[in-house]
């Protein structure tokens, strides 16, 4: 404990009365020294006294309760006892109290984090006695909201990264507190934030972080976030972002520059509408191991907590009258049931396979019936109002979850257990649905391909399709060959032939694929030598000229100057002017 006196600071230690430097030992009498405190003034080894007496207070090890001691340099040296005491015993108050007060602590962290898992089980198992006895007034069978709050929760246990949602009011508000990458001509690459510019703002409050992904955006247009935008083109037309050149884009203060949004009319100062933005971080996070336990050794009971397409579809707001862009948005949003679903499904599959291996196909098996996957035909069955798109999406996100299962079933169930394989890739549901959107991403994705001059990115879905379904020719876990082997038996000869006709599709969209990339590969490399060798060329026999350009309308004359130019050569195709000058 220390104080001050006359303006000045002190440390104070202990040394032995008649001053040597060996230990203090119990019984021994001690005085205060100061020793000198940077910038505090006082002298150094100065003999310092009490005004007042030291009073009882806790030890060290908690400083909260510290009485302070007034210091005077006048008042004589005050000799203090060193006297033993049991430490950690009831006869040293302070410190037990601290320990004991830590202790405590610590076991009540300890068990927060046990009982996560434990609280986790028991929702688990009490969601699905409500669900499956039909409790009156119990979870799932009270209201349609405890059943998707649930569901959202689980998801955020295992899915192992992090989501923001941020709600804002207009598209100002966006601009204002967020700044965003550059945005690629072709957008295949998502949305990113550069920078977090206000930081008392919504989107910092909500924990947005520079590197977040945007990829999702709804527009509240007529109360009801009746927009949903899930692409980068889409988020991008949405925002007002335009891709640029990087030269003209270097020399402006916020990322890419603005268009008028798609939201706007062509009428002076369009009101923006409120806006809800989801950022992803690409950073994975841990997943707690007992949660991640719990969930795959109660999966079975799990399954049985998934939404049926009933719930899923809510005929109440697929009706005629139902704007078309509502349902959609209500129907592919991330926090609605059919996402969610998808999320827990993959991540179950994932985990499942990883933890219990072999042991896992049972759960797995029940997985897949309560996912119920939709064929291009049932959906069209089910949801005749749906426009194209959304269809699509939903094709795209079945897709998505039936590869990754697919690719998570270890290689020694696909060679030894063919009856669990049929069983989990049947030929009239999950392969068909895998065909089917498959097909229709290839067929939307070749026909953007037709220009040979221009590289068209693959959908994310299509890429993963390749990335997890190999030919049967191909060696390895991932090879579609055992789908063949599992149905290659007599008393599944008629089922082989469909099997045989979805692997053949399969097979022909992984070769086009990779003879695509293949061709633009080689082309791009005889392009780029022979660009080089006109430009060697250019350069030996043409003079140089330096063309300057106002700094004011900088950004427009290089555009002007990229579309004359020869892509292939980068030679001028008609004559250029600049500024009041003529070249």
């Amino acid at each position: 404990a220390c104080g001050a006196g006359k303006g000045n600071r002190y440390r104070v230690c202990f040394e032995k009365a008649y001053g040597n430097d060996m230990v203090v030992g119990v019984g021994e009498k001690v005085v205060l020294r100061v020793a000198s405190v940077p910038g505090a003034g006082a002298a150094a080894g100065a003999v310092v006294g009490f005004g007042l007496e030291i009073g009882h207070g806790p030890s060290g090890l908690d400083t909260t309760g510290t009485r302070a001691v007034v210091v005077s340099e006048s008042a004589d040296p005050l000799p203090l006892i060193v006297e033993p005491a049991d430490i950690g015993s009831r006869d040293d108050p302070p410190l037990y109290g601290w320990a004991a007060e830590e202790i405590r602590r610590r076991a009540e962290a300890s068990q927060i984090r046990a009982s996560l898992a434990e609280k986790c089980r028991v929702a688990v198992v009490v969601g699905f006695n409500s669900r499956a006895n039909g409790v009156r007034g119990a979870m799932q069978a009270c209201t349609r909201e405890l059943h998707v709050r649930m569901l959202r929760l689980l998801v955020s246990l295992v899915r192992g990264y992090r989501e923001t949602e941020v709600h804002f009011d207009s598209h100002d508000e966006i601009m204002e507190e967020l700044r965003f990458g550059s945005v690629t001509p072709d957008n295949s690459q998502p949305l990113t934030v550069q920078a977090v510019d206000a930081e008392d703002g919504i989107a910092a409050a909500a924990g947005v972080q520079p590197g977040d992904e945007l990829v999702e955006l709804e527009v509240d247009k007529n109360g009801n976030r009746d927009s949903l935008n899930r692409g980068t083109k889409d988020i991008v037309q949405v925002l007002g972002l335009r891709p640029q050149l990087a030269a003209a884009k270097s020399r402006l203060p916020i990322g890419p520059h603005f268009e008028a949004p798609s939201w706007a009319g062509r009428g002076a100062g369009p009101a923006s509408p409120p806006m809800t933005l989801l950022f992803r971080s690409p950073e994975r996070i841990p997943v707690d191991s007992g949660v991640q336990k719990v969930l795959v050794a109660e999966a079975v009971l799990v399954a049985q907590l998934l939404p049926t397409w009933e719930e899923i579809s809510r005929p109440e707001e697929f009706s005629i009258e139902a704007s078309k862009s509502a349902t959609a948005a209500r129907l592919l949003r991330h926090d609605e049931f059919f996402r969610l679903k998808c999320s827990l499904v993959t991540s179950l599959l994932q985990q499942g396979w990883e933890l219990r291996y072999a042991g896992f196909a049972e759960s797995a098996m029940m997985i897949h019936q309560n996912l119920d996957a939709l064929t291009r035909e049932t959906i069209r069955v089910r949801f005749p109002n749906l426009d194209d798109a959304t269809k699509e999406g939903l094709l795209s996100e079945q897709l998505d979850v039936l590869t990754a299962s697919w690719a998570a079933v270890p290689r020694a169930v696909k060679e030894q257990q063919p009856e669990q394989l049929r069983r989990l890739f049947r030929h009239d549901v999950e392969l068909v649905a895998m065909h089917d959107a498959v097909d229709t991403a290839y067929k939307a994705w070749t026909e953007k391909t037709c220009d040979e001059k221009t590289i068209v990115e693959m959908p994310l879905t299509l890429q993963r399709f390749v990335e997890r379904v190999r030919p049967p020719y191909a060696v390895e876990a991932l090879s579609s060959a055992w789908i063949l082997r599992a149905w290659f038996t007599p008393e599944h000869q008629h089922e082989y032939e469909l099997v045989q006709r979805v692997i053949s599709r399969f097979t022909e969209i992984y070769e086009n694929t990779e003879q695509y990339w293949i061709r633009k590969l080689d082309g791009a490399a005889s392009r780029m030598e022979k660009t080089q060798e006109q430009l060697e060329r250019a350069l030996e026999s043409a003079d140089m000229r330096v063309a300057l350009i106002p700094s004011d309308t900088a950004e427009e004359e290089l555009l002007r100057i990229q579309k004359l130019l020869c892509p292939e050569t980068l030679v001028l195709k008609a004559d250029l002017s600049l500024g009041e000058g003529k070249d």
